[in-house]
């Protein structure tokens, strides 16, 4: 039995990236056989971005056994918001969440289809050994990102070594059942999610992944950062409250 797959792209004015990225993807699932269901969400961008992937579901998104679908959120709500419409829109058996950027090159998913009818959740990670950093982010976005990730570590009491990479693979009933717990609209979303997973006792598999940093990065320091060192404060208050479910208030 073939598995299908659903790609959730969460976009904010990426008109001038997202045509490479998706002749990428389709280019790599047209040398399979496996079925490929493509998912925009767009947060309110304010340049041309609908326009551009509209024009791309058209012309581009259209062999045998590929969908696309195009979904609108106004006015912008947060990446967190789009990925919690993806995954509740998501249609096939696996559901496979990356970034406008392709920062993770669309070949690194044959590493996760192996795993992932043994896990619930198979995420990306730039730190684990294996991992390969081909384009390394500014020194002081790396240290940030460290930082948070030790944070989320610690307060949170997830195993994980790379909360925010941006290339993660669901099992379409665990996306779903994460998506109806999500609180957290902006950049801590990657942090809530892996929480509320292992509430649950969903195992967490994490997979080296070869990244390219892309310096036109949407993460805007220091406010986001500091948003996102909030969010997790809110993420300790939600789980001690039981807001993710009855296992939340285990310590």
């Amino acid at each position: 039995m073939t598995i299908g797959v659903s790609i959730i792209i969460p976009c904010f004015n990426e008109a001038d990236r997202i045509t490479p990225t998706v002749q990428a993807i389709v280019e790599y699932f047209r040398r399979g056989s496996t079925p490929l269901e493509l998912i925009f969400v767009d947060d309110g961008s304010t340049d041309s971005t609908k326009a551009v992937i509209q024009q791309l579901c058209e012309c581009t998104v259209n062999p045998a056994g590929f969908q696309s679908r195009l979904f609108s959120l106004e006015p912008n709500r947060g990446k967190g918001a789009a990925i919690k419409e993806g995954f509740l829109a998501a249609s096939r058996e696996v559901v496979l969440l990356c970034d406008a950027d392709l920062s993770c090159p669309i070949e690194e998913v044959a590493k996760f289809m192996p795993h992932i009818s043994s896990y619930p959740i198979v995420i990306g990670s730039r730190r684990c050994m294996g991992a390969q950093v081909a384009i390394p982010q500014a020194r002081y976005r790396m240290l940030m990102g460290r930082v948070y990730s030790w944070l989320s570590r610690t307060l949170l009491r997830v195993d994980v070594t790379d909360f925010t990479c941006g290339f993660k693979m669901f099992q379409r009933g665990a996306a779903v059942r994460l998506a109806s717990l999500l609180t957290i609209n902006r950049w801590a979303y990657d942090s809530e999610l892996l929480k509320i997973a292992t509430i649950h006792h969903m195992p967490i598999k994490e997979v080296p992944v070869l990244w390219r940093n892309d310096e036109r990065s949407r993460v805007s320091l220091p406010k986001d950062t500091m948003a996102s060192f909030r969010d997790l404060i809110r993420i300790v208050l939600n789980t001690w409250l039981g807001r993710y479910g009855t296992d939340g208030r285990q310590p």
